[in-house]
């Protein structure tokens, strides 16, 4: 090296052996080499699938969503009519001991 400042000029030798580590094949290209290619294609079609499965579930967590509200929904309604049904029971169990009464008169 010609000097230890970064500043300094290079010598004719250091920039013989620059060009010839720039003029190297560094192998940078990506598509010489087959497993490369191949890893990269892999790894493509795996963010995909994941990005699929991701959407296919979230799809399914709003069927699900809905579902449950429609059972929700039901549920409220069956509520409503076996309240009806012990209210309607209770109605009958009255009317029942009024005519009892009446008969044992």
């Amino acid at each position: 090296m010609a000097a230890e400042s970064l500043d300094a000029p290079l010598t004719a030798e250091e920039r013989r052996a620059l060009r010839r580590l720039l003029a190297k094949s560094s192998g940078g290209d990506i598509t010489r080499n087959p497993m490369a290619v191949a890893l990269v294609v892999a790894f493509l079609a795996l963010v995909g699938w994941i990005a699929l499965e991701t959407q296919a579930n979230r799809e399914a967590i709003h069927e699900n969503g809905v579902a449950i509200a429609v059972l929700q929904t039901n549920l409220t309604a069956m509520d409503a009519r076996l309240e009806n049904v012990e209210a309607s029971q209770v109605e009958l169990h009255r009317k029942i001991d009024i005519l009892l009464a009446q008969q044992a008169r």
